[in-house]
């Protein structure tokens, strides 16, 4: 039993990462609500939602291995490790796009924001010139952006040290100093955790190292010159939304615990980050969406929106601006960022989080039929994860992740080689 087991989180390992993050929120909120003294009832709903999402990935995986029976055996190991001719074409061409993209960035902008920032003396000053690195894009240029930062730059990475393609250097020094220019700390982990996943599963230790440490050395930069503080999202929000009086005395009740002395400590603020935070913006949202009356109904997607006829309602950044109105009265654009799953239940309530176990199950049976057990199925995959944990699954497959850019190069450069080589043969 317990070998089968293993077996099959090892086959299924993308979804079980993923199984894994949820757990890790669910632990999140309940060290958090112990922490501030809130209530645990909210905390049966997270249970059944990963209850719910690992019985819909079984019944969804059982119904494509009926469809498609050789699903049920482990996929051929991919030997090819050379590009074709075309590929070859291919690869250089996008790692040309990938610099022309970051170019563009910062001629749009007319600066560099890591240099600008070096001459601000006020965390404020600083954190203002880390969001117009962003926002003062054209709004295509922000979607041009997250896709550049999250889907292409991992991706060209992986396919060129995959076939040990001397472009890799060319793209790592783009994604670099990209990175950098930007100075988010977490642009780096999206660049360089895929490669490093990578390098762990194939053993290569050197490699590996060098790759943590240029990784580690590009976070500790970018930490130089932003404010330890202040973490913004980077990614594209609306305008700030205007609250009612009925939203304004509803938010006014929820008070986050604030403990100082514990401020000062660097290990309590790490712990902070990873343990705490999460759980407390679930709990923010469950506390302001507890009335049914506040739910969006639907309204909270973009595309939804446009069906059902009602205005689009950005949750996070309304929620950013009901926590945080004093931040937002300074100029500040920020959004309240949380797990995938809550946007379900700001929008549905409790039966939300049903919806959110078929599009969870569904979308992660989808990436094992098409990645199967390829080497590069989960670093390929681990942007996707991380960015479901603090954004909707919809948006973390366009812009949030870039996961359709990811697929598509993935299958370009492996699927539809494999299939053109055992044509051949």
């Amino acid at each position: 039993m317990i070998p089968r087991l293993i077996a099959g989180v090892t086959r299924h390992r993308v979804f079980s990462l993923y199984v894994l993050s949820l757990l890790w929120l669910v632990a999140s909120f309940v060290i958090f609500c112990v922490s501030a003294g809130r209530e645990l009832r909210n905390v049966l709903l997270l249970v059944a939602l990963v209850s719910g999402v690992v019985l819909c990935y079984i019944v969804f995986w059982r119904g494509l291995c009926r469809i498609v029976p050789s699903l049920e055996s482990s996929a051929a190991p991919d030997t090819e490790r050379h590009l074709t001719a075309g590929q070859q074409r291919l690869l250089l061409g996008l790692v040309i796009a990938y610099l022309s993209i970051v170019a563009v960035h910062f001629l749009l902008l007319g600066r560099i924001p890591l240099f600008e920032a070096l001459f601000q003396s006020s965390e404020m000053g600083v954190s203002v010139v880390r969001q117009e690195g962003y926002f003062g894009l054209p709004i295509a240029w922000r979607y041009a952006s997250d896709y550049c930062a999250k889907a292409f730059g991992p991706t060209l990475l992986l396919i060129a040290y995959y076939y040990r393609s001397r472009l890799f250097w060319v793209a790592l020094v783009i994604g670099g100093f990209y990175s950098l220019a930007l100075f988010a700390r977490i642009l780096p982990v999206f660049l360089l955790s895929p490669l490093v996943i990578y390098m762990g599963f194939q053993r290569r230790w050197m490699h590996l190292a060098l790759t943590l440490a240029l990784m580690i050395s590009l976070v500790l930069a970018s930490t130089a010159v932003s404010s330890p503080t202040i973490r913004e999202s980077m990614q594209y929000q609306e305008p700030v939304v205007t609250l009612s009086d009925k939203e304004r005395v509803l938010v006014s009740d929820y008070v986050v615990p604030r403990d100082d002395w514990r401020r000062s400590s660097a290990v309590y603020a790490l712990y902070e980050r990873a343990l705490l935070v999460p759980g407390q913006v679930i709990d923010q949202w469950f506390y302001y969406y507890r009335d049914p009356g506040l739910r969006e109904a639907g309204c909270g997607y973009r595309l939804l929106a446009g069906l059902l006829g009602c205005e689009y309602v950005p949750i996070p950044s309304k929620l950013y601006t009901a926590f945080y109105h004093d931040n937002v009265s300074q100029g500040m654009r920020g959004s309240l960022n949380a797990a995938s799953f809550m946007t379900e239940y700001a929008n549905f309530g409790p039966v939300g989080f049903l919806l959110s176990s078929l599009l969870g199950a569904g979308l992660f049976a989808i990436i094992m039929l098409i990645y199967r057990d390829h080497p590069l199925a989960l670093p390929l995959n681990l942007v996707l994860i991380v960015a479901a944990m603090e954004t909707s699954l919809v948006t973390a497959v366009n812009s949030g992740a870039g996961w359709l850019l990811t697929t598509a190069l993935f299958i370009i450069f492996f699927r539809l080689q494999k299939a053109e080589h055992e044509r051949k043969r």
